[in-house]
């Protein structure tokens, strides 16, 4: 009996291509589903680096299923886009949950 269920996000990985020898970006989208999205705290930026800004973070453990690397990807959650934070990488051992990979997520507002 699982306890838990998570959340269905969007993974979204940025490629550049080349057409007629012009560069575009090309966005691959997925869907992720059972994944805990636990918000992080949201703390106000320095007036310097940025006016009314603010630093929103999630950590997303994403199940064992998911194989695929998460580095440069962003994760969209209820709408809004967020850029993976490093290389996250899976835990291989004593990991008894089915969710095995914290992944931390970021955006800037302001």
């Amino acid at each position: 009996m699982q306890l838990f269920k998570g959340e269905t996000v969007t993974v979204v990985r940025r490629s550049k291509t080349y057409v007629d020898g012009y560069p575009e970006t090309r966005e691959d989208a997925e869907t992720v589903e059972n994944v805990l999205v636990h918000p992080g705290a949201t703390s106000d930026l320095g007036e310097g680096t940025r006016t009314n800004g603010s630093f929103v973070g999630y950590t997303l453990c994403f199940p064992k299923t998911y194989e695929r690397s998460l580095r440069g990807a962003s994760v969209i959650i209820d709408g809004r886009g967020y850029e993976v934070i490093g290389d996250p990488r899976p835990c291989l051992d004593n990991c008894p949950t089915p969710w095995n990979r914290n992944v931390e997520v970021s955006a800037c507002e302001g």
